[in-house]
């Protein structure tokens, strides 16, 4: 018997740190008008055993003490949950950087909310020797899923609750729910934004991740679409990043990207492997590109960069993403509220003047 994997991007609910007042999470302000908006996603998501995305944003009630723009930034509300499993989703990742950005206790309150939603988190820190609590599903296969965030700590200086590396404990995680699970799949909130090839260190880490006994990795983070690849003779495979599903962030092209990718599964091999591109609208959602899912390529090179190659990828296309989202902010800076707008601007200098000292220092 096998068991469909439906897998997508980063879910982006909140108002990105450019639109806050005017982005997702505003735009959709109510359960109703969320779930109304989310009926051709709903679609996309139909038919899969266990259907699976990147939930980037908390889903708490606001209780920092902080000024408005920092406040309602990457911020969802808890009853979207709910919305998000009659939707389709079954299991949500929540290990990546930024699951804590309002606190610990709003990624508790996170937990909370999907679990009371009939939706299982992925990522959550282990115990009793696991770097990552793992997460089973009994179907017609088993499967064993672990989720890690593989980028810096942001927003706290503790052990966050959260899964983490290093390789040694995935590599461990994975051989140990091996045993235990027909099918593992990994999900890895890694790599560098905006920059739509690998490295060959992510290329070898993977590879690694499949050998000690997985039989899919898939990627999230970079916010961009990049290779999904064969391995192992066609038994394994890695999607390296699917690219956004929900989010505001359609002030870039490369951002407004993403894939639903399917991967039928059965015994620990990739039985097909397909995927349906897709586009955010202007309304922050998913519209399919293709009529139906295309069948993945066994000849498709995922083309990876060395560290020199891949440095300067990250410099050309951060600028890039950066110079179209202040274009897109001064395009609507008269949608912002006075109090976010000064907050905004306020940060914005102190980075930059932050960011010349250092380079100035560096050049000493």
């Amino acid at each position: 018997m096998s068991l469909c994997l439906r897998l997508v991007g980063d879910l982006m609910l909140g108002d990105s740190a450019i639109c806050v007042g005017f982005g997702f999470a505003s735009s959709y302000a109510t359960s109703a008008l969320l779930e109304s908006a989310l009926t051709p996603a709903a679609r996309l998501l139909h038919g899969a055993d266990v259907v699976v995305g990147n939930l980037e944003t908390p889903l708490a009630v606001d209780s920092a003490q902080v000024g408005p723009w920092r406040r309602n930034q990457m911020r969802g509300k808890p009853e979207m949950a709910a919305v998000l499993r009659r939707i389709g989703f079954t299991h949500l990742n929540v290990a990546n950087n930024h699951a804590t950005q309002h606190g610990v206790e709003a990624f508790h309150e996170t937990v909370q909310a999907l679990r009371a939603a009939g939706i299982t988190p992925i990522g959550l820190r282990g115990r009793d020797g696991w770097a990552c609590e793992p997460v089973r599903h009994e179907g017609s296969e088993s499967l064993g899923l672990l989720g890690y965030c593989l980028r810096p700590r942001q927003y706290s200086l503790g052990d966050p609750p959260f899964a983490e590396g290093p390789e040694a404990a995935i590599l461990a995680d994975v051989a140990r729910l091996r045993e235990r699970a027909g099918t593992v799949a990994v999900s890895l909130h890694w790599g560098e934004e905006f920059v739509a090839r690998p490295s060959h260190d992510e290329l070898g880490l993977a590879q690694r991740i499949i050998a000690a006994g997985a039989t899919l990795v898939w990627g999230h983070h970079p916010h961009v679409v990049r290779p999904v690849v064969w391995q192992g003779r066609r038994s394994a495979a890695i999607a390296f990043s699917l690219g956004n599903f929900l989010a505001d962030m359609i002030w870039h092209e490369h951002t407004r990207r993403g894939l639903v990718l399917d991967a039928v599964v059965s015994l620990g091999s990739v039985e097909a492997l397909s995927a349906t591109s897709i586009r955010l609208d202007e309304g922050f959602l998913p519209v399919a590109e293709s009529a139906a899912p295309i069948t993945i390529d066994p000849a498709i090179d995922p083309q990876p960069l060395d560290r020199e190659a891949y440095q300067e990828a990250v410099r050309r296309t951060v600028r890039a993403q950066q110079l179209d989202a202040y274009r897109y902010a001064l395009g609507h800076v008269l949608r912002f509220a006075p109090g976010v707008l000064s907050e905004l601007a306020v940060t914005t200098l102190r980075n930059k003047a932050a960011m010349f000292l250092s380079r100035r220092g560096g050049a000493r």
